[in-house]
């Protein structure tokens, strides 16, 4: 029997969930809770093997409540359970540590196989989104390596038209190491200017449209 925890700030969403699994041969509910707080006070020590996270809770930046779940309990599976349907968003989130990708709407045995699937150890990502990931990490869309986090951060603030000194400044490092970074963008993505990259960039799902 999997242990899952759900944090979600919509009771009803609580509520239609705890219908959709209740009774659920393979799953049982430990946890539910609306507010980030509550569930990290929850954690240490408790007995959970997967947590339902939604990504729109107020007051907080899900990759950084991830990290926070993550550092208390580490062998946890985090499966994103959202109706953010963008591949960048999602990406964000994969590359940040979470174990899965799906989207609100999906059918019981769908959301049971996610979880089963991630309890495992093993990824799940919507089938919605699944070849468009898979084609970013693999690298098929023109040979495109996975960022690092830094030059993730980097094409965004670019995208975002901040000179080289304000991302400099932002990020604690030198303009000269910007240059750098910049310029190892622009091999990775194979293009030749900072338009280009955005466009790029954009249309791998590597950044959101302005």
């Amino acid at each position: 029997m999997i242990k899952l925890a759900i944090i979600d700030d919509h009771p009803i969403v609580l509520a239609g969930l705890h219908q959709l699994l209740e009774g659920h041969p393979k799953v049982v509910i430990t946890g539910a809770f609306g507010d980030y707080q509550q569930l990290l006070e929850f954690l240490p020590g408790s007995e959970i093997d997967v947590l339902l996270f939604d990504l729109q809770l107020p007051g907080v930046d899900p990759v950084q409540l991830l990290k926070t779940i993550k550092s208390i309990k580490p062998s946890l599976k985090v499966l994103v359970l959202t109706n953010m349907d963008q591949v960048f968003t999602a990406r964000t989130m994969l590359v940040a540590g979470v174990d899965g990708y799906v989207l609100k709407g999906i059918d019981q045995s769908t959301l049971v196989e996610a979880i089963v699937t991630v309890s495992e150890g093993i990824q799940y990502i919507d089938v919605s989104l699944r070849d468009e990931i898979c084609n970013i990490f693999l690298g098929t869309d023109d040979g495109l390596p996975l960022l690092t986090e830094r030059e993730q951060k980097i094409l965004e603030l670019i995208s975002q038209e901040l000179t080289t000194r304000q991302i400099a400044t932002q990020l604690h490092l030198s303009t000269k190491r910007i240059e750098t970074l910049r310029t190892d963008l622009f091999q990775k993505l194979h293009v030749k200017n900072s338009a280009g990259l955005v466009r790029k960039g954009i249309t791998l799902g590597l950044i959101p449209a302005q």
